[in-house]
């Protein structure tokens, strides 16, 4: 007997209904993994705002005769059809879906089940889900009804926040914090994220992170490039018209000091070619709070005259990750 008794091997029968979309139609599977995916087709109803059908999701519990739990052991690619077959095209992360596989120690401790959402997009009827092991040399097993459920989501408090696994769980929450610009909980959830998946963006996201934190608490240095006085008064009624980024869009991911410093350079290079003594911001810039913090610091870099209407606050969404629209107004209050 082995730690995996009572999974079984996947057999001839199981792969003929595979190849039909049909595995696991009949009844709950406890079956031994392999590199050759089984496959469901599920349907998801006719109606595209049927609320049952929403936020679906398939319940696993993943186990591994390893030592220790298998970080990726198991990839579940996910793709959606119309009513007439044609495929949809969802993102990266959606379409396929890592998945842990824990010891049995774990899996009696309780690490419980986890969660293969299909978050169905518009025009959705189909899904087809497939299973498969990753990893060489471990077996991997899975027991799960193959059948989608609906899960009422709890709100992560810390409990269950230092128990999720769950990716998608886990990066809604961090979307939520980032637009509230709790940086508290996001550090909380990048931590969690970094140590479950490793993954390069969530470290670039706590770098963004931090890199927002310091610019509120301690500013943008300026060093020698910043001027104390303004130019001659014979220019003051030159406007130079910012309407969009000198140095292209800020990307998410990117740190928001580097941008700043880079995006008023260019700023203060093209105010003064122009002759101008004063920045003006267009309507369409005024909306984004980037650029009028960018014209802010360069109006102090250059020794222009700043437009009064970069210190009002803009009612549309803030655009910046982590920082509030109230500290962005008392971050630009400082150069203005």
């Amino acid at each position: 007997m082995t730690s995996l008794s009572g999974y079984r091997a996947l057999t001839r029968r199981d792969f003929r209904l595979s190849s039909l979309g049909l595995f696991g139609l009949f009844r709950p599977q406890m079956i031994l993994l392999t590199r050759r995916p089984v496959r469901r087709l599920f349907f998801l109803g006719a109606k595209q705002n049927l609320g049952a059908k929403q936020n679906n999701g398939l319940d696993m519990e993943i186990t591994t005769d390893a030592a220790e739990s298998l970080r990726g052991a198991l990839l579940a690619r996910v793709r959606f059809f119309t009513l007439l077959g044609r495929e949809i095209d969802i993102p990266a992360d959606m379409a396929e879906q890592e998945f842990f596989a824990d010891t049995t120690t774990d899996t009696t401790a309780g690490m419980g089940a986890q969660r293969l959402w299909l978050n169905r997009p518009e025009g959705a009827v189909f899904a087809l889900v497939s299973l498969a092991r990753t990893v060489s040399g471990r077996t991997v097993a899975v027991a799960a009804k193959i059948a989608l459920s609906k899960m009422l989501e709890a709100p992560m408090d810390a409990v269950s926040l230092s128990r999720c696994r769950d990716r998608a769980r886990l990066e809604t929450a961090l979307d939520t914090a980032r637009a509230c610009a709790d940086r508290q909980a996001g550090r909380t959830l990048l931590a969690r994220l970094i140590y479950l998946w490793q993954l390069d963006r969530h470290r670039q996201d706590l770098a963004v992170l931090e890199d927002a934190q310091g610019l509120l608490c301690a500013g943008l240095d300026l060093g020698s490039e910043s001027a104390a006085s303004v130019i001659n008064s014979a220019n003051q009624g030159c406007c130079f018209v910012y309407s969009a980024p000198l140095s292209g869009p800020l990307i998410d991911g990117m740190p928001l000091l580097k941008w700043l410093r880079h995006e008023a350079r260019l700023l203060v290079r093209s105010v003064r070619a122009q002759g101008a003594g004063m920045i003006k911001l267009s309507q369409c810039a005024l909306r984004q709070p980037e650029l009028r913090l960018s014209a802010s610091i360069a109006a102090k870099m250059g020794g222009f005259a700043a437009d009064s209407d970069l210190l009002i606050a803009s009612s549309s969404p803030v655009g910046l990750s982590w920082l509030s629209a109230e500290e962005i107004q008392k971050i630009t209050s400082r150069f203005g």
